[in-house]
């Protein structure tokens, strides 16, 4: 009888163990998940960046030509002496 309920009570130890060990298994693939999801929020996140900027520094670079070509083509003075 007692021996009976030593092997009851070391497989209800191994059973908790075990379902120890899966619950951790399962927790940290969860903060592994959540940290690529992070990942790839920030990963769009600058290249969301990235092509603003581009954009930005375009249309800078069109706003300086024109005025650029703007200012070469303004008449210039006659000097009369």
């Amino acid at each position: 009888m007692a021996e009976d309920a030593r092997i009851i009570t070391v497989k209800k130890i191994e059973e908790e163990r075990l379902a120890n060990e899966r619950q951790a298994g399962a927790e940290r693939e969860a903060r592994a998940e959540s940290g690529r999801a992070a990942a790839q929020a920030d990963a769009a996140r600058v290249t969301a960046d990235a092509e603003a900027a581009r954009i930005g520094a375009e249309a800078e670079a069109a706003r300086l030509k024109a005025q650029n070509e703007a200012t070469v083509a303004l008449p210039r003075p006659t000097r009369t002496g």
